[in-house]
């Protein structure tokens, strides 16, 4: 038997092309995969805080608009007509770990315009709360789908053995230019699966674009300005940005602030924090207004990837 490796040039070609297919199966599987939520506990009703429907419709920042909405309403953080800010002394506490990690970032006095983000993306705390979300199935595994991603690196073996063949067959005199061209197109391919493939960022899943059109439904932009307490205040702001606070002046102040991703009306996290959390781009999962969570702009969407 004279062929290399006891193969026809042919025959190589054939079981090449076989296993380039192979890998883009495998791609299309993983993408497939890493858009699957966990099943999370059977006994979960569901219930989701201000916080949590913030973060799949816009990501972080708008979980850190809803914890100011909620520090503005007992006097923590005071707002004026003209946006000044300013944190009075002795004044009330924050009244849980997300308030207070917002409230000591507040600088005394500035802007709201100043306020573009507190870190919360890139925090412990918002990691665990991507991280909750994500086992309770409401958005996608960013981790999931890093690990996933990887199946791509398979091109590179295909074409390593490939390349290994080429040179066996100019040592041994043979044509290969076939062979290089189907290499040229194995590397087009791999381009484009890796495209398909994406960043790797938390989504929205149907579970969570479920749970924000119904808090859509109970939760209108505006509220009577007598219940402001609770979730009368965070719920609105939550789902709408803080142009939804239940006071006509501060609502007023909100949204002459300057900021564009205050009160914007995106949905959807795109990358969870941990991925630069949920993003935030009007995409589902991912991603939300202008804001990333996870950061960037995606994600993830309130109905449509923080982030996730």
């Amino acid at each position: 038997m004279d062929e290399p490796w006891g193969l026809s040039g042919p025959e190589f070609l054939r079981i090449y092309w076989l296993a380039v297919g192979l890998v883009v199966v495998l791609v299309v599987i993983a993408k497939i995969r890493a858009r699957t939520a966990s099943s999370g506990d059977p006994h979960d009703r569901g219930d989701l805080s201000p916080y949590d429907l913030a973060l799949l419709a816009a990501g972080p920042l708008r979980v850190e608009q809803t914890a100011m909405a909620g520090l503005v309403s007992r006097g923590a953080i005071r707002v004026n007509r003209g946006g000044d800010v300013s944190r009075p002394h002795g004044g009330p506490g924050p009244a849980d770990e997300v308030q207070d990690f917002v409230l000591g970032r507040v600088p005394t006095s500035g802007k709201l315009p100043r306020f573009a983000t507190f870190g919360l993306a890139n925090s412990a705390l918002g990691r665990r709360m991507v991280d909750t979300l994500t086992t309770r199935g409401f958005m996608t595994s960013v981790h999931r789908q890093r690990r996933l991603n990887k199946v791509h690196w398979l091109f590179f073996v295909v074409l390593l053995v490939g390349l290994y063949r080429v040179i066996n067959g100019f040592k041994l005199g043979r044509p290969s230019l076939l062979l290089l061209f189907s290499m040229i197109g194995t590397l087009f391919i791999w381009g484009i699966c890796r495209v398909i493939l994406g960043r790797a960022r938390s989504r929205v899943t149907a579970r969570g674009r479920s749970a924000l059109l119904n808090a859509r439904s109970q939760y209108p932009r505006t509220v009577g300005v007598g219940t402001m307490a609770g979730f009368a205040v965070l719920g609105p702001v939550a789902i709408w940005g803080l142009t939804a606070y239940p006071d006509a002046d501060l609502s007023a102040a909100f949204a002459m602030s300057g900021r564009p991703t205050f009160g914007s009306d995106s949905s959807g996290c795109g990358s969870g924090c941990s991925s630069s959390s949920c993003s935030s781009s009007s995409s589902s999962c991912s991603s939300s207004s202008s804001s990333s969570s996870c950061s960037s702009g995606s994600s993830c969407g309130g109905g449509s990837s923080c982030g996730g």
